[in-house]
């Protein structure tokens, strides 16, 4: 058996083995490419991921400034409200 593998490999011919190791060489720079784009997916993910928390952060910001304004306001509001009816209730 040692022997017929023997005669299999002593009949590959050089133009296959070149196109073999073209081949090989093809992948690797297949897996080369792929893992720089790999790399870069990473890199953009988490560029998503700073921008995300950052849009977190501002809404959160926006959302307590408004709602102070808000509060003021209506507390505004209702401070007109109640001098109207006192000054319904003097009047009557």
């Amino acid at each position: 058996m040692n022997l017929s593998m023997s005669r299999a490999n002593t009949n590959i011919s050089p133009s296959s083995r070149n196109s073999f190791k073209e081949l090989q060489n093809q992948i690797e720079e297949f897996r080369q490419k792929r893992d720089d784009l790999n790399k870069k997916t990473k890199g953009y993910i988490k560029k998503l991921q700073d921008i995300d928390a950052k849009i977190e952060e501002n809404l959160s910001l926006a959302k307590d400034d408004y709602k102070k304004k808000r509060d003021y306001w209506n507390s505004k509001v209702k401070n007109l409200k109640d001098k109207k009816i006192e000054y319904k209730n003097i009047l009557e």
